[in-house]
């Protein structure tokens, strides 16, 4: 059996590779920490995400587009894409949302144990925001 290979992948494939080599290192190591700080905010809110009745479908569904926001803006960082911004607004805006629902709007607010996952959840989407729109504004993200 002959495999042909198709010239256009072959030249895409090249093409990323390139761009992940030409990537300043401070991009591919903010990306990766982005990308593994989401993991760890998934295994916590995998344990503790339903354990709790103050923690509501909403509040689940808020805190869902959040992790999954910083996730994908931190892959979409790895790859330079201009979409991480856009990825990281909507980790900002479910977290937002999420904060709105555990500390305002619930009949039993969370108490003081949650906050400290809060504070490092808000420091870092921040951050990562911050990040991600400054390289956009230089020019390093396609």
């Amino acid at each position: 059996m002959h495999v042909t290979s198709n010239p256009a992948i072959e030249t895409l494939a090249e093409s990323r590779m390139q761009a992940l080599r030409s990537a300043p290192w401070h991009l591919l190591s903010v990306g990766g920490l982005a990308v593994l700080w989401n993991v760890l905010c998934f295994a916590h809110f995998g344990i503790t995400g339903t354990a709790s009745n103050i923690v509501n479908v909403w509040t689940q569904a808020y805190l869902g587009a959040a992790l999954w926001g910083g996730f994908g803006g931190g892959v979409l960082l790895l790859m330079r894409s201009r979409w991480a911004v856009q990825a990281f607004t909507t980790a900002l805006v479910g977290l937002m949302a999420t904060s709105a629902n555990l500390f305002v709007l619930a009949q039993h607010p969370a108490n003081l144990y949650a906050m400290p996952m809060m504070v490092g959840l808000w420091v870092i989407t921040l951050a990562m925001l911050f990040y991600t729109s400054r390289i956009h504004m230089r020019g390093l993200l396609r």
